[in-house]
């Protein structure tokens, strides 16, 4: 029947069942499902590093019989279309959809901390395994562009004493480096020595020595010098700065 079988709007799960748009060539005569996202909403267009996310969108099921429960992905790119090298920021496990049907979805994601500033792409990935075979496998995703803010990340990267061993009520010098290896500027911060029994900080360690850190722009570094008086009152042993 030309008049139903020429227009795939137009061909119905009852043509399809009566064999008159049995012809694989017409576009839309089939009994598969097929889901598709509508355009997505973003609770905020800027995240910083870090930050939690909430991606909201429809999925429609425009084929001609019910989708089966699924897994949605989201991604962070930085184009419009996953693609090898995305990042997973969130997922999740979703019920079935009955043909003609649309199901809400809100699904929670996540920033990486290590994201960098700029011009990012939360792309939907609809049935990201692969479960339902559709009619159509083309129209699963839909992306949107945000603006991402990177943080700052300082090290310490040359930390040299000019002695290993020192008296109650010594001194020694330390040849420090401290870069930025982050996406954007690090205000000025304070850094702080700690005279401790083990090589990690806790509530009992002796604050020695602090002083303020410049701001430091992203990839620079500040390079000097610092020393840490040892307490008169400090018993002999091996402790950690």
């Amino acid at each position: 029947d030309a008049s139903v079988c020429d227009d795939k709007n137009a061909c119905t799960k009852d043509a399809c069942i009566v064999g008159k748009c049995s012809n694989s060539a017409i576009a839309g005569c089939s009994l598969k499902p097929d889901l598709t996202p509508s355009p997505l909403k973003l609770d905020k267009t800027l995240y910083l590093a870090g930050d939690a996310m909430t991606v909201s969108y429809n999925v429609a099921n425009i084929g001609l019989s019910t989708a089966g429960a699924r897994v949605d992905r989201v991604y962070l790119s930085k184009n419009t279309t996953f693609g090898t090298g995305d990042i997973l920021i969130g997922a999740a496990g979703l019920g079935s959809v009955a043909s003609k049907k649309i199901q809400p979805v809100t699904m929670k994601a996540k920033v990486p901390a290590s994201a960098t500033t700029g011009t990012w792409y939360v792309v939907v990935v609809v049935d990201a395994t692969n479960k339902i075979a559709e009619s159509k496998e083309s129209n699963n995703q839909r992306a949107a562009a945000t603006k991402v803010q990177g943080l700052p990340d300082l090290n310490i990267t040359t930390y040299k004493p000019n002695s290993t061993a020192s008296f109650a009520g010594g001194k020694i010098t330390f040849s420090l480096k401290i870069d930025n290896s982050g996406s954007i500027k690090a205000p000025a911060t304070k850094a702080q020595f700690y005279i401790s029994t083990n090589a990690t900080i806790d509530a009992k360690d002796l604050k020695a020595y602090a002083w303020t850190v410049a701001g430091l722009d992203a990839g620079k570094s500040w390079t000097g010098s610092r020393f840490v008086l040892l307490p008169k009152t400090l018993a002999n042993g091996t402790y950690y700065i």
